[in-house]
């Protein structure tokens, strides 16, 4: 009796340890380094999960959105960093504070000294949105010439602007290629909002698929191919390889268990 009581209690359980989702697999290429790297992306409603393989590193990247926590692993030295957004929080508002102190000090050096430290910190501060009232520029999406078909598939191209030089173009195909809608990958809007509050300038970024963000200069549909560009040539190109629905355990959420703890983002 107890033998056939195990198949209820197998498919009662298997809830709570797997969920339907969606699994992107993405390849990147340096083209400058001519190096290659692999991502395996798993998504659900309330969380998501980047493993990263690049030779022998590996890394992963995981958000728990009801958690409010992102978590970062290190597989090569077998560690992770996670942190909160209340400690995210607390971290900003310390470096807005100490900010707000080196300006003030600032303004009781020379002339000469002010754009000595202004060009030590300001420009690598300003570049990561540190400094209060710093300005993020936005990348604008505008369509671009022609469609083409990646992977079989049909994209139309979009060119990715930052005032008026091109740094990005992409191949974005209709969700319905996938059966895919925006919703499938919600959890990125609040991901965006927990990424504000540390790099505002990556959140428009993660926001793709939203309706606000194509409202404000980005692409509709999925992407299958990102070009990145630098002095107005391509340093990177991203090729969408495959999107499959399927059971997602929850194990790719957790670190392993005999990895070690370093609290935090960064290195002491």
């Amino acid at each position: 009796m107890v033998r056939n009581l195990i198949p209820v209690l197998v498919l009662a359980v298997a809830p709570l340890f797997a969920g339907e989702g969606v699994v992107l697999i993405q390849k990147q290429e340096d083209l400058q380094s001519g190096s290659s790297a692999t991502q395996k992306m798993q998504i659900e409603q309330d969380k998501v999960a980047l493993e990263t393989t690049d030779g022998a590193k590996r890394m992963g990247f995981i958000y728990l959105a009801d958690a409010g926590v992102i978590r970062m692993i290190n597989h090569s030295d077998q560690s992770y960093r996670e942190m909160t957004e209340e400690e995210i929080e607390r971290l900003m508002g310390n470096v807005n504070e100490q900010l707000a102190k080196f300006q003030e000090q600032m303004k009781n050096m020379s002339p000469q000294q002010r754009q000595m430290m202004e060009k030590v910190m300001g420009g690598r501060m300003a570049k990561m949105g540190a400094l209060p009232g710093a300005q993020i520029e936005p990348v604008n999406y505008r369509r671009g010439d022609g469609s083409t078909e990646i992977g079989g598939r049909p994209c139309d191209w979009y060119d990715g602007y930052r005032r008026e030089q091109m740094v990005s173009q992409v191949c974005s195909a209709d969700w319905s290629t996938f059966d895919l809608a925006p919703s499938d990958f919600a959890v990125f809007q609040r991901l965006a909002e927990f990424i504000t509050k540390l790099a505002p300038q990556m959140a428009d970024q993660i926001k793709f698929g939203a309706e606000d963000w194509e409202a404000r200069g980005g692409f509709p549909g999925i992407p299958l191919e990102n070009k990145t560009f630098e002095n107005g040539k391509a340093v990177q190109v991203s090729t969408l390889e495959s999107v499959d629905r399927q059971m997602i355990n929850e194990s790719v959420y957790a670190a392993p268990t005999d990895y070690r703890l370093q609290k935090g983002l960064g290195g002491r």
